[in-house]
This record gives structure tokens, sequence and C-alpha cells, in this order.
């Protein structure tokens, strides 16, 4: 009893010096008071991430929506902001990401989690996976120096990493279930927050964090009417994060399983949540998450079903190739703008021209009819190892590389020999994901997850592929692999658990003792 007494008061003091020690570090230790704090909480996240992974990994589930909210606050008062403190507070959530994966790979090797069959395969290709990713990206980064770098391994590699985690962590469909539900719930003041700043404008201190130098969305300052972008780090994650929860909400995700039907859509609460989201998609005046959002809608029509899910992949490539091989004579003919122009109409409205400005698009259909008719963007790996260069992807209409579209981005950054194998093996892996799908029981919660997931992802990559920012656009990026790893999860629940090996017990030895043979003896008699 008194021992355990002394074991608390240890564990006590030790917890008091360190929070002494944060405490001074953050208020005394120079330099900027909120970098600093970043950067004890960088480090306990990480070790949190460790001890207690399910929780941490909720924790980064809400920052993803409010850690852009914590970066702002680095401008508040008169302190500096140095390019250290600004790495701290976004690499919280990789940090943390990596304490959980690191957590998980421990207790699977020491036999502390039950172990399914596939589990130690599922790690090794998503460790594999990130870490491709993330050399293929060190090897053909444009310039940037070593932040750009960083920033590239957490954005693009590290969340890969959700592809083993989300699956080892959420080992039921009901865990699952409410995993999305927490996600819809969390994203409620993010939509409130955007209705805020579209009738109220935003803040003094928010407006200091605009003409910091620490986000592009001073642009906003430009624009005729004000583009919210409420908790994200810009409207245009905002717009997608909207869009995506709009078609969550209105997704039946009842416990054990609800009929996916018309009716579906017209639920009270659902279709209020829905609403909202849609309403604060709207007032970013980003079309690019209103495609993500209907992408994602249409597809979870159509994956409901196995015809129309076979026939919308050769479709939707043969409606790519048209654009693109088209695209030239669609610039000629300013086709963008005379839907514009029809759209709007005789409207001077200032957010309705802004709503349904499609001559935006026009650059996507640049960068199409260059990918289409220049021959220095085809190379077999990449035009930086073609060439030696370092690309500027955004170097004007009038560049050889200018890039606007997500196809022509891999082409020229990775080369068509790894886009064919991409392909390729994409291709197998859909057939494979599709295949599983619909072996699951119609209206299942099972089935209607994994439909939700890949309409849900595929309603991003449609809205890549007009924004090469969204595969590093935080938290869009997340949520894209989250939606990939969600089906894989499910896939893992409905595996059995393996029972541990048999432990052989020793042969006895044969006793030489007389007692031991006149036992024997006596036995056989």
């Amino acid at each position: 009893m008194n021992s355990n007494a002394i074991s608390k008061g240890i564990v006590i003091l030790i917890g008091m010096f360190f929070a002494l020690r944060v405490t001074f570090g953050v208020l005394a230790g120079g330099g900027n008071a909120i970098g600093n704090l970043a950067f004890y909480l960088l480090i306990a996240c990480g070790i949190l991430g460790v001890i207690a992974p399910k929780m941490m990994f909720f924790a980064l589930v809400l920052m993803t929506m409010y850690l852009d909210t914590f970066k702002r606050l680095l401008v508040a008062g008169d302190q500096n902001v140095g390019q250290l403190d600004l790495y701290y507070v976004l690499g919280v959530a990789p940090v943390t990401l990596m304490g959980i994966a690191a957590s998980l790979i421990e207790r699977l090797l020491s036999q502390r989690m039950p172990l399914r069959k596939g589990d130690i395969k599922l790690v090794v290709f998503g460790l594999l996976l990130a870490g491709l990713m993330g050399v293929a990206g060190m090897a053909t980064q444009t310039g940037g120096g070593v932040g750009a770098k960083l920033r590239l391994l957490a954005n693009e590699a590290s969340y890969l990493c959700l592809i083993f985690v989300v699956p080892l962590l959420f080992r039921t469909p009901d865990e699952l279930r409410k995993l999305l539900r927490f996600v819809i719930a969390a994203f409620v003041p993010v939509a409130l927050y955007t209705f805020y700043h579209s009738k109220f404008g935003i803040t003094n201190w928010e407006y200091k964090y605009l003409l910091s130098g620490l986000t592009l969305e001073v642009r906003q300052l430009d624009e005729r009417v004000f583009r919210p972008f409420s908790t994200m780090n810009s409207a245009a994650a905002l717009s997608v994060m909207m869009a995506i929860m709009a078609v969550l909400s209105l997704a039946p995700l009842g416990k054990g399983g609800q009929r996916w039907g018309f009716t579906t859509y017209f639920r009270p609460i659902p279709l209020l949540l829905a609403v909202m989201f849609v309403v604060a998609a709207f007032l970013t005046y980003s079309r690019g998450g209103w495609i993500c959002g209907f992408a994602a809608l249409f597809l979870t029509l159509v994956f409901r079903f196995k015809a129309p899910t076979m026939l919308i992949y050769p479709g939707t490539l043969a409606l790519f190739l048209i654009v693109m091989f088209s695209a030239e004579s669609m610039i000629k003919a300013n086709t963008l703008g005379k839907a514009t122009d029809f759209l709007v109409g005789k409207s001077t409205s200032n957010e309705k021209q802004m709503a349904v400005r499609l001559g935006t698009f026009t650059s996507r259909l640049v960068s199409l009819e260059k990918t289409a008719t220049n021959p220095k963007r085809w190379t077999p790996f990449g035009v930086p190892i073609a060439t030696g260069q370092r690309l500027d992807f955004q170097d004007g209409h009038e560049g050889d590389y200018y890039v606007h579209d997500g196809f022509s981005y891999f082409l020229i950054r990775f080369g068509y020999i790894p886009l064919g194998i991409a392909f390729a093996l994409g291709s197998y892996l859909l057939y494979r994901a599709h295949r599983f799908q619909f072996s699951l029981p119609p209206d299942s919660l099972e089935r209607n997850l994994v439909t939700l997931s890949y309409a849900s992802a595929f309603g991003i990559i449609v809205g890549f592929m007009g924004n090469t920012a969204q595969l590093q656009m935080y938290p869009v990026n997340f949520y894209l692999y989250l939606f990939i790893a969600i089906p894989i999860a499910v896939h893992f629940s409905l595996k059995t658990v393996r029972s541990p090996a048999p432990v052989k017990e020793p042969a006895t030895a044969p006793d030489p003792s007389p007692l031991g043979m006149a036992g024997r003896r006596l036995g056989a008699s």
C-alpha cells in the first residue's frame, strides 16, 4: 500500500515538474509563445499517440478541423513569427499519427493486440506505399528547400499510414459508423463559423493573419466578395469538406444496416445537416468543392449497382479524353465564358457572378491542351529527372509546363511509365475492391460503409483532377486516405482472429532411477 502511494507521489511530482518546465518554456523561452507551445504540444501528442492511440485518433480528427485556427494565433500580439513556429504547428497532426502508427505496430509485434490474417502484410504494404510516395515526391520536388520537402512528407506520405492505422484501430463496422458520425458532428461548428464569417467578416487578428505571409488567402483582399475560410486553411479546402460532409450526412449509417433508397435523402435531421453544409459550401464561392460534392452524391447512387459501376469507369475515361483533345477548340470558341454569361444573365450581383464563374476553368483546359499537343510533357520518368530542372508548375499559361489539372501534374512530375504502372495497378485494385463490395449483403452496414467511402474518395479525386493542390491540401488529403482506409477496415473486420500457436509440451525424459524402472515394469505387468 505504501509503495503504491510512493509511486503515485513520484508520478505527480514528475508531472508537476514537466508542467512547470513547459510553462517556463512557453512564457520565458524567447521567440513566439504560441510557437513554443506548439513545440511542446507536438511532443506531447506524439507520446500520447503511443500511449492511447484510439483516443488520440479522435483528437487527430479534431485537428483536421481546427489546427489552422491554432496557427492563426501565431500572429496574436506583437510577437515575431519564425518558420520553425509554423513547422511546429503544422507538425502536430503528422507526429500524432506517427505516434499512433508506432504504437499499433508495437502492439501487433508484441501480440498485445489480436492478430488477424493479413494484418502484418497490411502494415508492410502501408509503410512501403508511404515510403515510396515520400521518396518519389522528394526526388521530383520542384524547389522550396527543406521546408517544402518536410511539408511534402507530411502531406503526401505520412497520411498514407491511415491505410493500416484505421483497420487496426477500428475493428468492427459499428466502430467505423461511429467514427463517421463523430466526423460529421465535429464539422458542425466549422459550418457555423462559416456563417459568422459570411455575415460579419473576419476578426482583426484574422486580418493580421492574412497579411502575415503564412497563407495564400491574402488574395481574399482582392476578391469582389469575401470568401469565408472558417477554421480551414483556405476557402477551397472548406468548400470540399463542406460538400463531402453534406453527402455523409444524407447517407444511411444506421446500426446494423439501413435501406438505401430515394426516401433516404429526406430524413429530417440528416436533411437539415446536409442543407447546412451545402449552404456553407456555397458561401465559399469555390466551384471545386461543389464538383466534389456533386460527384460524390452521384457516385453514391451509381456504386449501389453493379452494371452502372462497371460502366462509369470507361465512360469517365472516354469523357476525359474527349475534353482533353477538344480543349483547344473549346478555348478558341470561349465555351466556358459563354456558359457563364448564360448562367449569370443580366444579373449584376457579385455573389451570383462568383458562384457560377466558369471562366476560371479555362486554366484547366489550357493545361490539358498543352498535354495533348506538347511532346515536352511526355517523358518516361518525369520532366525533373529528364531535364534536371526544378520546375515551377504555375509559370503562366504560356509556359511549357503550366499545370492546372491532376493528370498533367502526375505526367510531368512522374512520367508516363510510372503513370501507366499506377493505372494498371489501380485498375486491378478497383476490380478487387468492387468485387468485395458487391459480395456484401445489400443495405447492410458493411455495404453502405464501403459504397459511401468509395463515392467520397472518388468525389475528392474528381476535384483533384481540376485542382492539383488538393493532393497536398490539408485536411482534404487526410480524408481522401481515410475514405480509402474504411473499406479496407470493413474487409479486415470480417476476418477471424488468429488463434495462438499451440505450445508443445516438452517430452518427459525417462526416469533412470530404480523406482522409475520398477514403476514402468509394474505398469507393463
